[in-house]
């Protein structure tokens, strides 16, 4: 599991196997109606946060790069939306992502300078991760870091967070009513998973839209805590429904039996929410490299050890193949919102 990740050696080098070809591998993303246009930066911008091998870096690189690639994809309406989530992070962000649109798509910056950019900015989102924690977050040295906890931070700044449906289960006995998060973070893992198999499921992998649905159909009908918090009376669920997220991640377990999906739909109650795959992180207990999705929904490879052109293209024909990027598994899942408009 990424929470258990051992460190990064400092010497190890990524397996290379670039595809010289640019499909439309992605998932298709929704148009917003009436959205607003947002100037992409140069097709060319291969650059990206350089992997330090003396202060091991990779964790922070990946989600950097992940929120990134978010940011300059997505209308005002989600960055709007982006930024109540986490406004303690997404204020830092916000003003690095703006900084590197700007230069990446001034014609006189070079790659390198945009590269030397993109490492400062992960240098001092690294150096702020560590105010808070700094027995988490150590800044010098070799030291190991899994992707988990860097994401749960930046989710709402709270370590222990993670993404969740909100139900409200109310005692049959005593009438009070309850709020409970039920988590989805950890969808992917087999052990959550396990639950919500059926006998008549022979693919070798179920879709994780598949897994959702029926997710969100268990913690519609089943409350997620039996007894009332005030009298032994027991509950049953009054309500579920999903707050107001711009983006959420899925965590996959070593032998995860889900396979991603293009598109995550949650339609509880009177909400409809439309989430697209839209950067996915891989680990083999030593680095984490990444696949990002663009505007055009094109799939790119990304990895700080390659000191140049650290963004390739990639081809991918089938949601399947994002499972594996070279010799490492994916590890997590980052979902954006877009039934969002402007």
């Amino acid at each position: 599991m990424g929470k258990q990740d051992p460190g990064e050696r400092a010497n190890s080098r990524p397996t290379v196997n670039e595809a010289p070809c640019f499909p439309p591998g992605g998932p298709a993303v929704p148009a917003a109606s009436n959205s607003k246009p947002i100037r992409p930066p140069r097709p060319q911008t291969m650059a990206g946060c350089v992997w330090d091998g003396i202060n091991w870096s990779c964790a922070y690189d990946t989600v950097f790069m992940s929120v990134w690639s978010m940011y300059r994809k997505f209308p005002p309406s989600w960055r709007d939306m982006w930024m109540q989530q986490a406004p303690k992070w997404n204020g830092f962000f916000k003003k690095a992502f703006d900084s590197l649109l700007a230069m990446a798509q001034n014609e006189q910056t070079s790659q390198a300078a945009l590269s030397h950019e993109f490492t400062a900015y992960r240098n001092t989102f690294r150096n702020l991760l560590s105010g808070v924690n700094p027995t988490l977050f150590k800044c010098l040295g070799m030291i190991p870091i899994a992707v988990y906890p860097v994401l749960s931070h930046i989710f709402s700044s709270s370590i222990e967070s993670q993404p969740y449906l909100n139900q409200v289960v109310v005692c049959n006995a005593c009438g009070g009513l309850t709020n409970v998060r039920c988590l989805f973070a950890l969808l992917g893992s087999i052990e959550l998973l396990s639950k919500y198999l059926d006998q008549g499921d022979t693919a070798p992998r179920l879709p994780l839209h598949t897994a959702v649905t029926r997710y969100v159909q268990h913690a519609s009908l089943e409350p997620h805590r039996t007894h009332c918090s005030t009298c032994p009376g027991s509950v049953r669920v009054q309500s579920l429904s999903i707050p107001e997220m711009s983006w959420f991640w899925i965590e996959l377990g070593t032998i995860s039996p889900v396979s991603p999906s293009p598109h995550l739909f949650f339609d509880i109650q009177d909400q409809h929410r439309v989430y697209a795959l839209q950067a996915v992180i891989y680990g083999d207990g030593s680095h984490f490299t990444a696949r990002l999705s663009d505007q055009s929904a094109t799939w790119w490879k990304y990895d700080g050890m390659w000191k140049r052109d650290m963004l390739r293209p990639d081809c991918v024909e089938d949601e399947v193949d994002l499972l594996m990027n070279d010799d490492r598994r994916a590890e997590y899942l980052l979902y954006c919102r877009v039934d969002i408009q402007d």
